[in-house]
């Protein structure tokens, strides 16, 4: 286990491709990874082809691998959390409400982390629950990232 603190990077997959999941998470672990341990939820080894395929949801009927179940993602991200200091929220460009990601909040806060969001105001996740649950607003990741950079011990 690393002796850095750590930040879970929480965020919206619903719709969105493996790549474009892990497309701000990899800039977050680019510029933050030599101060923080980077916990990405995007655990899977997902071939190069399979890239641009979109994630599989965790409420379809049918069978699945156990890591995308609402079973298997809740223990992952709750595991995860635990080891987490701080989460990292990115709600940008979401385009339906993240049950998800506002979850992971919920449970970060009732285990107290701390957690910044990433948040455009008037967005469909401005709102007073994300809010109350949050500790530091930016409006765009690179304000986010700037902030760690500055805490960073």
């Amino acid at each position: 286990m690393s002796d850095k603190p750590s930040i879970y990077l929480a965020g919206p997959m619903t719709g969105l491709t493996w790549r474009q999941a892990l497309a701000w998470r990899r800039i977050a672990e680019a510029e933050l990874s030599n101060r923080w341990r980077l916990i990405n939820p995007v655990r899977a080894q997902v071939p190069e082809e399979r890239m641009d395929d979109e994630i599989p949801r965790t409420n379809r009927k049918k069978r699945v691998d156990l890591w995308v179940t609402a079973t298997g993602v809740t223990a992952q991200d709750e595991f995860f959390i635990d080891q987490s200091d701080w989460i990292l929220a990115n709600f940008l460009g979401a385009e339906i409400v993240s049950i998800g990601t506002v979850w992971e909040l919920g449970y970060g806060w009732g285990t107290g982390k701390k957690i910044l969001s990433v948040l455009e105001p008037g967005s469909i996740h401005d709102h007073g629950f994300v809010r109350r649950r949050s500790h530091v607003f930016t409006p765009n990741l690179d304000e986010a990232i700037q902030f760690f950079k500055a805490i960073a011990l």
